[in-house]
């Protein structure tokens, strides 16, 4: 375990400059247009189906390097990124998959839309609203949005998680209508229909109508929506109250101490259901005990919350190709081996980011 947040941020500064960004960027590239979605041991790219969200989450990754200070051509992975991104397009949307277009979804506009935030031209200004106003087109519903047929449940979380994301993201950039609107109603949603009042559990899947479909919590989105009412910077009082109280139940219930890991999900009396640990789920607690240490700076448990997050992370790390990592450690503590995900390099960028924050 790292001694400090210092030293875990110069590990992980350390590791994306020197490890994950070169060989992203060199091997992760398509130079045939977009990025490759998966990368082998040796850092090769495996052959398959590119996804949407990972064109716009490397968008992110890259913006976010350059901001960092990375001196590598973050600028070219950018452009080359939202230059596929718009050409893919069916009528103004992503499709999950493209060469055949997969299916539209709600999830996948999400990163389009937050993708869209790094485009320094003055055109995603309107690109970004046009986009908006067709999502509220086609999955127009009441709370939220919809999935359209055949998804089992018409209302679910996570797109809507994301959407959060990414509209907190361009109301950053302008902040007044849509976009404030827009975030208001996320947070709306998370706290008159996603989060239990009684138990402060965060449900996934709902019926049309907005009541809870399943008995299954992901801690991992617990961490996140944790965090992003904690960044919400026009969020109530008690609306920063309803975040904290998901990340101390995220790690009550969804932690597996023996591995120090995040399990996958687990039922609202804390019974697991897949003890299978993501890697996305250890990087989402990072940045969630970070924004919990930097709000309650006297608790000594934050911080041990997150050298201990962070810990775990590392091991996640351990490839044999440098800049890689595992996705997925089972419950026994081992990890499976299989490519590494262009998506995860999105969480890693996430909660380091936090991370350097919070040992500056």
């Amino acid at each position: 375990m790292s001694a400090s947040l210092a030293d875990a941020a110069a590990f992980a500064r350390s590791w994306l400059f020197d490890e994950a960004l070169p060989l992203w960027a060199e091997r992760g590239l398509d130079p045939a247009g977009g990025f490759h979605d998966q990368l082998d041991d040796a850092g090769q790219p495996v052959a398959a189906p590119k996804r949407a969200r990972v064109q716009a989450r490397q968008v992110m990754v890259f913006a976010e390097a350059g901001r960092l200070g990375w001196g590598g051509d973050w600028q070219a992975q950018v452009a080359h990124g939202l230059a596929f991104l718009r050409a893919q397009a069916v009528d103004g949307l992503a499709p999950t998959t493209f060469d055949p277009p997969g299916p539209i979804d709600l999830y996948d506009q999400a990163f389009v839309l937050l993708a869209l935030s790094y485009d320094p031209g003055e055109d995603a200004v309107g690109e970004a609203g046009r986009l908006w106003r067709r999502l509220q087109q086609r999955f127009a519903g009441d709370p939220g949005f919809r999935e359209p047929p055949p998804a089992p449940f018409p209302l679910q979380a996570n797109p809507h998680m994301h959407l959060y994301e990414a509209v907190m993201a361009w109301r950053a950039l302008k902040p007044a209508a849509p976009w404030r609107e827009a975030a208001a109603m996320m947070r709306r949603l998370a706290l008159e229909t996603f989060v239990d009042p009684a138990s402060g559990l965060l449900g996934e899947y709902f019926t049309a109508d907005g009541e809870s479909a399943a008995d299954e919590v992901w801690p991992g989105h617990q961490y996140e929506w944790g965090w992003l009412l904690l960044h919400d910077a026009e969020g109530s009082a008690s609306a920063q109250g309803v975040g904290e109280r998901l990340i101390r139940l995220a790690g009550e219930l969804g932690v597996d101490r023996a591995r120090e890991a995040v399990v996958f999900s687990h039922r609202r009396d804390g019974r697991v259901i897949d003890g299978g640990a993501r890697l996305w789920s250890q990087t989402e607690r990072l940045r969630a005990v970070l924004a919990m240490q930097a709000r309650h700076p006297r608790e000594a448990l934050w911080e041990a919350e997150a050298l201990a997050a962070f810990a775990t992370i590392r091991r996640y790390l351990e490839t044999p190709g440098g800049g890689l990592y595992r996705d997925l450690m089972r419950p026994d503590g081992t990890f499976v081996a299989e490519p590494s995900k262009a998506s995860t390099l999105y969480h890693l960028m996430s909660a380091f980011l936090v991370l350097f924050e919070a040992a500056r």
